[in-house]
């Protein structure tokens, strides 16, 4: 059964054979180690799957493992001291909770977010600090649209 069709069948809780799964590799360990990660992957192709085989890191390399700062679509800064690893939001579009009701989803989204998960995605656009202050004050985004 290929991943997708098992991937349907957890979520819509059909008993899927198997629980579908997939492992992602930082760049930086291809970088230092190819050959090794090469073997791996040739080994585990339920995890890895079988596009790994013939990773090239220059070709791959994606901006969000590129040294540097970038803005994303969301207008999240990202800072990058290491090429390979993955860098860290260093600028937070919403500084005023008030601005959640305001935002925007960038177009051509299709449902999907950053990290798959809207709790980080949050955390990018507040701030670790400011996130937590929003999810304690009444609630968070539920207490947004109508704060005391």
């Amino acid at each position: 059964m290929d991943y997708q069709t098992l991937l349907i069948k957890a979520m819509t809780y059909d008993s899927p054979p198997e629980i579908p799964m997939r492992c992602g590799i930082l760049p930086a360990v291809w970088k230092e180690r190819p050959g090794e990660m090469r073997d791996i992957v040739a080994e585990f192709p339920k995890f890895f799957g079988t596009w790994f085989q013939n990773y090239n890191y220059q070709e791959r390399l994606s901006n969000n493992y590129r040294c540097g700062t970038r803005t994303d679509e969301w207008g999240c800064v990202w800072s990058n001291i290491e090429e390979g690893m993955e860098g860290y939001v260093t600028g937070h579009p919403v500084p005023d909770r008030r601005q959640i009701n305001t935002l925007e989803i960038p177009p051509n989204r299709n449902g999907s977010l950053p990290h798959g998960f809207m709790w980080l995605r949050l955390l990018d656009l507040r701030g670790f600090d400011e996130a937590m202050m929003d999810y304690g004050l009444r609630g968070g985004a539920a207490g947004v649209a109508n704060p005391h």
